[in-house]
């Protein structure tokens, strides 16, 4: 088994799958990202099919699916606005018993930009407003060292802040 965790895309090329032995990637999603999925085979070689799966609840939620006799699965999943932030799993399967066969896969992640100051992980990395790496530029995130005020709400002000250590003033 494979696993993989990943916050953004990412491609495959040459995996193998064989009876008995799936393989499973991990991908932090969001409420409004959007997944999809692409895995190229040989269908003649083995079925091999491709599932979207919440672990997270219980029962664990199928998500998303493609299994056909063809030589290849897709997946095109957008989280539902109600979709707490957290990880699914991707699902490589071999049905075809006594069977293997190499497959390709890629998987592009997409989610909104991460809005600063709403309180929400709006692009699914873990991280929310002025504590992603996104929002280091936003003017909402940026200490003025000036003002005796905590404009990042980082808990500092001014020149206490780290952000202002190469602030003139301080």
């Amino acid at each position: 088994r494979i696993s993989v965790v990943s916050t953004g895309s990412f491609s495959f090329t040459g995996l193998l799958s064989a009876s008995g032995n799936g393989d499973l990637f991990e991908i932090e999603m969001a409420a409004g990202c959007t997944l999809d999925a692409t895995l190229d085979f040989s269908h003649e070689l083995g079925d091999v099919d491709l599932f979207l799966v919440d672990f997270g609840v219980l029962p664990p939620a199928l998500l998303d699916g493609s299994a056909s006799e063809d030589d290849g699965e897709s997946i095109l999943w957008t989280a539902p606005e109600d979709f707490e932030a957290g990880t699914v799993w991707l699902s490589v399967e071999m049905f075809s018993e006594d069977a293997c066969t190499s497959y390709d896969l890629t998987v592009l992640r997409t989610c909104d930009p991460e809005d600063c100051t709403d309180g929400v992980d709006n692009d699914g990395d873990g991280d929310v407003d002025c504590e992603d790496e996104d929002c280091d530029e936003d003017a909402a995130c940026v200490e003025d060292c000036d003002g005796e005020v905590d404009n990042d709400d980082d808990g500092w002000v001014d020149c206490e802040d780290f952000d202002c250590s190469e602030d003139p003033a301080c």
